[in-house]
């Protein structure tokens, strides 16, 4: 009975799936109940889509060596960056000066395809960044996608996450 346990475990460790999950089974601090509205302004890309908050507006930046871009509204941003150096999280021991606590991790299907969340706390600040490896690998590189949210008001923290969970690609 042993070695027919043993023999079985390898299937059932691939039908349990390689440890990411759908949108609504994932961990409390890495989702949300909120759905982008008719009013949230659409970025469109060519590789990928995503919507943003009314209220928010595109601050004026220029990026060095990636397509990014961000929108904010008082102390609360969304980011992305798209770009061949654009990489997953490292534990960073501290951020303007505070320590990095509070950290969950977790592999979510968005936009039809595996995403890293993690969110994290540095003061008062809520981060919850999301992470897409190789969304192009066309140009003989992969470029990354990466979607971040810093707010310290609870409330655009549910809304900013919809804007994660609004990722779409072709």
């Amino acid at each position: 009975m042993r070695s027919l346990s043993l023999a079985l475990l390898p299937l059932l460790l691939a039908a349990c799936g390689s440890g990411v999950v759908e949108p609504d089974e994932a961990d409390p601090r890495l989702s949300t109940s909120v759905v982008p509205a008719a009013d949230w302004e659409r970025v469109q890309r060519d590789d990928f889509s995503f919507q943003v908050p009314p209220g928010f507006q595109k601050l004026d930046l220029q990026p060095i060596d990636s397509d990014a871009a961000t929108w904010a509204t008082g102390s609360s941003s969304l980011h992305y960056d798209y770009g061949w150096y654009t990489g997953p999280w490292s534990a960073e021991e501290t951020i303007d000066g505070h320590r990095v606590r509070d950290v969950t991790r977790q592999r979510v299907r968005i936009g039809g395809r595996t995403a890293e969340l993690v969110a994290f706390r540095y003061g008062a600040v809520q981060v919850v960044r999301a992470w897409w490896g190789a969304v192009d690998s066309s140009h003989g590189q992969a470029e990354d996608l990466l979607v971040r949210i810093e707010t310290d008001d609870p409330a655009l923290r549910e809304l900013l996450l919809a804007s994660i969970y609004s990722v779409r690609f072709p």
